[in-house]
């Protein structure tokens, strides 16, 4: 516990906090914003007013311009359309300075804001905005065919309410914070809301947990690549903030021009999905070399790939996993990830890590069971602020956690308990496979079957459905063979980083089931 201490303390004076100006700056924060998200913006304008801040390609704003900007919208906002506490407002946005500014704007004026998803595509965002009754949607142009979903509902343009925001001018009063939310669920399915308040003091706990585990307060250049509608990519952006890197952004993922930004700005921190990693990788894994810490998140990191990205980086590689509704909770350092590749790693300081079986009691360590995460971060709608991931793992003699699957993933074959993270993993071993995504579904004769897709990128152009097959045989059980094989250079994938299942679905033909074992 010592040692935590000092490294947290290590880490609150290198990012400028725990000095007598920046003790004085956040209690000014606290004082002219209230205890809100826009705070942090605050904090940060008063300690560093003319360090720069945020990067989106078009534009680059220091930390006294963004924190002014957003001060002017949220009045303008406010002003406008009667944001307050208590109104429900949605986001709609790219990930770039524009979106930035408005999700920090709302957070001012105390109303709950909750971020969509841009690419949900327009008949899924009319039925969300149709059923969430949002008092005020923020958009960017790009999405004006939305304005005219819901005549109860008031839209503000981003773009106009930015001209008119003035300078406004007038200072606006402290504003306690609203809820953050965010949908979970990707794009198929029925979305789930996951929300949790913007009170610092909620995130204390597991946030100097990932300081004391993450050299984070010494960046400089920080690449947020996940978008700001995920969990992770907005907790990233919330956490850029108070240290004071400069955060680099992008609307779309574009990869020649993320790595070319990487080069130009010499980024030593970059947050990212593993989609966006192997992208990254199979263009040039030489222009990582310089990166100290790859923090990469929001979806399952194979070990193949994580072996990968730890020799392209020499060791900078960390995974961190959570979920929207438990937040930030296990980290895998660079050591854990070469001695165990297929590792969670350890559960962060201040939060609890248990593995359950199906009755709620702790399995020994071993032991297969659901993952388990008690911390002060999980989501508002959680019961004691334990979340019940819908994760299968496991918790060796030394703490480090192994991922098997998903809980509601798992089937049986033919009698046979299957897991398609499993033959996802072996997969992934093939030469020419990149990417690999496996799935179940209703077959009359077994029960169920899975089915895999797998992308081999430029180079795997030999591998055919039968070729793959023929290997399978000589590497899996019986059960595990995939009852359909589709084989692409590149496959689909959410915004979020995770496979577009829909997509998936329709390219083989067959109908979306509910696996149930």
């Amino acid at each position: 516990m010592g040692s935590v201490l000092r490294q947290v303390l290590s880490a609150l004076v290198a990012s400028g906090f725990l000095t007598p100006k920046g003790i004085w700056s956040f209690s000014i924060a606290l004082l002219r914003e209230g205890p809100n998200a826009a705070a942090l913006l605050g904090f940060r304008s008063r300690l560093s007013p003319h360090g720069p801040a945020l990067c989106d390609g078009s534009q680059c704003l220091d930390w006294r311009t963004l924190h002014r900007r957003v001060g002017d919208l949220a009045m303008a906002l406010r002003r406008d359309f009667g944001l307050r506490r208590g109104s429900r407002v949605a986001l709609l946005a790219r990930h770039g300075i524009p979106a930035t500014e408005g999700f920090y704007a709302i957070c001012r004026t105390g109303a709950d804001a909750m971020v969509l998803n841009p690419d949900l595509g327009a008949w899924r965002m009319r039925e969300i905005l149709a059923q969430k009754s949002f008092d005020v949607v923020v958009f960017e142009s790009e999405f004006d065919a939305i304005s005219d979903s819901n005549p109860a509902t008031m839209f503000a343009q981003l773009e106009r309410a930015r001209a008119a925001a003035g300078p406004v001018g007038i200072r606006m009063p402290p504003s306690r914070g609203g809820l953050i939310s965010v949908l979970t669920g990707g794009t198929t399915g029925k979305a789930k809301t996951a929300q949790r308040s913007s009170s610092a003091l909620a995130v204390a706990r597991p946030f100097l947990g990932l300081l004391s585990r993450l050299d984070l307060a010494r960046s400089r250049e920080l690449a947020v690549c996940s978008p700001v509608h995920h969990g992770f990519g907005l907790s990233a952006l919330l956490i850029g903030t108070f240290l004071g890197p400069r955060i680099h952004l992008w609307d779309r993922w574009r990869t020649e021009e993320v790595l070319d930004r990487i080069r130009r700005f010499r980024i030593d921190t970059v947050v990212a999905v593993p989609l966006m990693l192997s992208r990254l990788l199979d263009a040039d894994a030489s222009g990582l070399s310089e990166v100290r810490r790859f923090l990469c998140g929001g979806a399952r990191l194979d070990p193949t790939l994580a072996s990968r990205g730890l020799e392209a980086m020499d060791g900078a590689l960390h995974n961190l996993f959570g979920s929207s509704e438990a937040g930030f909770s296990i980290l895998a350092r660079p050591s854990d990830l070469r001695e165990h590749p297929g590792t969670l790693g350890r559960a962060l300081p201040g939060v609890r890590v248990r593995i359950l079986d199906a009755e709620g009691a702790e399995v020994p360590r071993g032991e297969t069971g659901e993952i388990s995460v008690v911390s002060s971060w999980a989501m508002e709608s959680v019961q004691g602020r334990t979340c019940r991931t819908g994760d299968l793992g496991r918790m060796d003699p030394a703490g480090l956690v192994f991922l098997l699957g998903r809980k509601d993933d798992m089937v049986v074959s033919g009698g046979e308990n299957v897991y398609p993270s499993d033959l996802e993993n072996v997969v992934l071993r093939h030469p020419d496979v990149r990417e690999a995504v496996a799935w179940p579904v209703n077959d009359p004769e077994f029960g169920h079957r899975l089915h895999l897709a797998v992308g081999t990128g430029s180079d795997g152009q030999n591998l055919t459905e039968r070729s793959l097959r023929e290997w399978l045989a000589r590497t899996v059980a019986r059960f595990q063979m995939p009852a359909k094989i589709l084989v692409l250079e590149t496959l689909p994938w959410t915004a979020a980083g995770k496979p577009d299942r829909e997509e998936l679905e329709s390219l083989l033909a067959i109908p979306a089931v509910s696996p149930r074992s």
